[in-house]
């Protein structure tokens, strides 16, 4: 029996070039303006990286697994970064801030929300501890020595 030819695992590349996928992704970018009557553009969709892999037909994940391609690497850093600046930049428009918080934190890797805490005693000094005995702890013992 002759061996297949072609790609021996997965579907073949959507897209064959960085150049073609870069073509889509300005398409996103342009889609999400609109122009007034009097020339003037707005941006009448926000940037997200569900958008940007949607209009290029890709899930969010698969955009993100594409990164694995050394030839499309600088292509999606691009766009993924026009889109967290977007998303830092909503930061300071006062308009859901939240959203824009969690946006920057689950989709940008570098991004992290923690809280730090530090118990500490009396004056700052070290948390004492004690042991605490108990009836209960006596009758236990008891239980298990007999």
């Amino acid at each position: 029996m002759a061996k297949p030819t072609g790609r021996p695992n997965g579907r073949p590349p959507k897209y064959a070039t960085p150049e073609a996928m870069q073509e889509k992704i300005d398409d996103y970018f342009e889609n999400c303006w609109d122009t007034s009557n009097d020339g003037l553009k707005k941006q009448v969709t926000p940037y997200t990286m569900t958008g940007l892999a949607n209009s290029i037909g890709f899930s969010r994940r698969a955009l993100l697994d594409y990164t694995k391609k050394d030839e499309f690497l600088p292509t999606i850093i691009k766009a993924r970064s026009i889109c967290e600046q977007y998303a830092e930049e909503s930061l300071f428009n006062g308009k859901n801030v939240a959203g824009a918080i969690f946006n920057i934190i689950n989709n940008y890797n570098r991004w992290k929300n923690t809280q730090g805490r530090e118990i500490t005693g009396k004056d700052g000094g070290p948390v004492k501890t004690e042991q605490v005995k108990s009836d209960i702890t006596d009758k236990l013992n008891e239980i298990y020595e007999s």
